[in-house]
């Protein structure tokens, strides 16, 4: 079922990405409009809410962050990793391998991504709410950003243990 709906992916990943642009967007609205409030009416908005500088330098800060996420990625991917071109997916797809199960393989690591990215705007969001002041511990988010990352970057994750180890893991964890 997962390689019948994964044609889908590239657009569930992209509406992810526009979400979470959209956020950002929000975020960034909401810090300039902190500092505003700061500024003008020291630090109390009409509703008689307090904002303060860590919370809007975090809208700002992460609302940029979410507004750019898919551009980071990518920009991960093929510069600093380098392997988006040089494996991806098809570094796992060794002469043994069935076409279905190839094809398994692409739609897990496409899958993991989605989930992912959609972890790690949470994380990011989360850690925007902390340093307002709404939420009272950061580990969370911490947790949410890391795993997050891990599942994006799982292909690279595993071509670098296969490496260092000799093992493809993927073939005994998946086959």
């Amino acid at each position: 079922m997962l390689v019948n709906i994964s044609g889908a992916f590239p657009a569930i990943f992209a509406f992810c990405a526009v979400l979470f642009a959209l956020a950002g967007v929000v975020l960034v609205a909401m810090g300039v409009y902190g500092f505003y409030v700061i500024h003008y009416n020291d630090g109390r908005t009409p509703g008689g809410r307090n904002i303060g500088h860590a919370g809007a330098a975090s809208n700002v800060v992460i609302g940029a962050l979410l507004t750019g996420l898919m551009y980071i990625t990518a920009l991960t991917k093929n510069t600093v990793l380098g392997t988006e071109i040089q494996n991806g997916s098809m570094g796992f797809q060794s002469s043994g391998m069935t076409a279905t199960q190839q094809a398994a393989i692409t739609a897990l690591f496409g899958l993991f991504a989605i989930l992912g990215f959609i972890a790690s705007g949470r994380g990011w969001m989360l850690l925007n709410r902390f340093f307002s002041g709404t939420e009272k511990e950061w580990a969370g988010a911490i947790a949410y950003i890391i795993g997050g990352m891990l599942c994006v970057y799982m292909e690279e994750s595993m071509v670098f243990v296969t490496r260092v180890t000799g093992f493809d893991f993927v073939k005994i964890f998946l086959f």
